[in-house]
Parts: C-alpha cells; sequence; structure tokens
C-alpha cells in the first residue's frame, strides 16, 4: 500500500526524514524497514531520530508499518534514500 492510498483510506501517515509511519488495520507493529539511525520507544510510541522532529503514534492507532522512501540510483534501479 503507498502512503497516498492509505491517506486515501483515512489512515493515520507521518513522515520523518526517510521514513513514512503508516497506520495498519489490524496486527502488531512492523518496524522491519526501521534505519539504524532512527529509534522507536514503544512505551511511548514515539519516533526518533537526531536531524528531526519526534514523531509519536497517536493514542487511536493500534499498529503501524514503517517504509523507508526510495529514490532512482544514478546508476539505474532504486535505492534507499539517505
Amino acid at each position: 500500500m503507498t502512503r497516498t492510498h492509505a491517506e486515501e483510506n483515512g489512515r493515520w501517515v507521518a513522515r520523518q526524514g526517510d521514513i513514512y509511519i503508516v497506520e495498519l488495520q489490524a496486527g502488531q507493529n512492523n518496524l522491519d524497514d526501521l534505519p539504524d539511525n532512527h529509534s522507536f520507544d514503544s512505551e511511548t510510541r514515539t519516533f526518533y531520530h537526531k536531524k528531526h522532529a519526534p514523531v509519536a503514534v497517536p493514542p487511536g492507532v493500534k499498529a503501524v508499518r514503517v517504509y523507508r522512501q526510495t529514490q532512482i540510483h544514478p546508476l539505474g534501479g532504486r535505492d534507499y534514500a539517505d
């Protein structure tokens, strides 16, 4: 699901630098794509990054998935954004 599709379907979406945090309809948090330079405090449900403002998951959101932003690689294909 894309960020735009999620927003169009009324899901909560937030961006913090090179990641998007998207509300899931069910299940549990999927933080597999969370880069090492980001962190998540499960007690406060807040994402942190030293160069960006903290992002707190709203109380009504039960679970989220992290997506890394990608960009076109100069040699072709896609790569994660920095």
